[in-house]
């Protein structure tokens, strides 16, 4: 997979992750931006099929919704990639004294589910909503080889 983001993104050392995300589940790869926005990719060991994607999401969005019922869900779509398809819903959250804004992500590479998030401040959601959906759907790259040189 290869993802092009603008360049004033940059990655996080393992380090860095570990202390923005305490728990045991890390994303793999997290990148902040010039306004401290984030955008968080997982690519998980569940097995998945582009039929399932929109199912998948929505028992995410329900999990969501049961463990943080403050949070208000904005809206959702569908992105017809090269090689397949990604889902997405945005809702906003709550963190101390931030309202923030979350636009959820998945879709399927080398047959396993990848979760992504992007998380801004909400006062900027309206023009990161369109920067990061318009991002998705046009950088994000499948690779069909079984091995890579690019990882």
């Amino acid at each position: 997979m290869r993802i092009d983001v603008p360049e004033y993104f940059k990655c996080l050392s393992n380090e860095r992750i570990s202390e923005k995300y305490p728990g045991q589940k890390k994303p793999q790869i997290v990148m902040i931006g010039k306004e401290e926005e984030s955008l968080a990719f997982t690519l998980t060991d569940r097995s998945a099929e582009n039929g399932q994607l929109e199912s998948i999401l929505n028992d995410f969005s329900i999990m969501i919704r049961q463990r943080y019922p403050a949070n208000i869900f904005l809206d959702k779509g569908k992105l017809k990639l090269q090689y397949g398809n990604l889902v997405w819903t945005d809702f906003r959250g709550d963190i101390a004294d931030k309202n923030m804004y979350y636009l959820l992500f998945l879709t399927i590479i080398n047959k396993n589910l990848m979760i992504g998030i992007f998380q801004c401040e909400f006062n900027q959601y309206s023009k990161q909503k369109k920067l990061i959906i318009e991002l998705l759907s046009k950088t994000i790259e499948f690779n069909k080889r079984k091995k890579s040189k690019r990882s």
